[in-house]
């Protein structure tokens, strides 16, 4: 029974990493070049709380992958934390869109939702395959 628990703590680590992602990269990105001195920008991104934010929930990101891990294969795992790409593209979307005139519509939540769902019910419905063995 430690499979749904392994997919769980997957999922976990793939959303923590992909926070940690956008939320550093976000804060890079701020960094002018004036600020840019003998160690470039880590040098100035170490003074900065969000950035330091998003390197505990990355770091917390691999301790729940290191709990998978010891529930679950290495196949399950890793194929669950392909996914963090799937969230840090919701995450990452309105820092990088252009500016609506209109704000964003519960409908185009809901959308984003309902295809991240579905693709997570896709992959916990191959990774049960492969957990149970093949289908002939």
């Amino acid at each position: 029974m430690t499979h749904p628990l392994a997919i769980g703590f997957a999922l976990v680590a793939a959303l923590c990493i992909a926070f940690s992602a956008v939320s550093r990269q976000r804060e890079a990105a701020r960094v002018p070049d004036a600020d840019l001195g003998r160690f470039g920008a880590i040098g100035s991104l170490v003074h900065r709380p969000r950035w330091w934010l998003g390197t505990v929930v990355g770091a917390a990101g691999y301790v729940f992958q290191a709990l998978a891990l010891g529930r679950g294969s290495v196949l399950l795992v890793q194929s669950l934390l392909v996914s963090s790409l799937l969230f840090a593209l919701p995450l990452a979307a309105p820092l990088r869109a252009p500016r609506r005139p209109n704000p964003l519509r519960p409908a185009d939540f809901r959308s984003t939702f309902a295809r991240i769902g579905w693709w997570i019910g896709k992959t916990v419905v191959a990774q049960r395959f492969r957990i149970v063995g093949y289908v002939t």
